[in-house]
């Protein structure tokens, strides 16, 4: 099964980073590329995602567009802090779960198993 994977928000080393290391998995695919989180909506459309790496710029609130999480509520949204280095699992119930600091390996491993299987801990809150 592959893993589509739309990438949004992020500056452009970092996003280009990501798209690296999504590509040096079979089965994972970035299908789409968007400078801004406005476009999610036009993209969760019209791509057969599967998750959404999201940017979040310092200090800024980690939102996504509504009408995407109510169309697709079990899309996997993780936020990415521009930093690269700390990320957070957005859902549709007004909930962000921090995932901590942040590894090529951890990022992986999260797009491979996401909320499925309850095994990523809670770190912080």
């Amino acid at each position: 099964m592959r893993i589509g994977i739309c990438l949004a928000a992020l500056p452009r080393m970092l996003a280009e980073i990501l798209v690296q290391l999504i590509e040096s998995e079979s089965d994972l695919v970035p299908v789409s590329i968007s400078e801004s989180p406005d476009k999610l909506s036009d993209v969760v459309r019209e791509a057969e995602l599967d998750a959404i790496i999201l940017g979040i710029a310092d200090g800024e609130e980690q939102w996504v567009p509504i009408e995407v999480m109510c169309t697709r509520p079990r899309l996997l949204v993780i936020g990415i802090e521009n930093d690269g280095k700390n990320a957070s699992e957005l859902q549709l119930r007004s909930h962000v779960r921090r995932l901590g600091e942040m590894s090529p390996e951890r990022l992986i491993e999260f797009l491979h198993k996401g909320n499925r299987d309850g095994e990523f801990a809670r770190e912080s809150v």
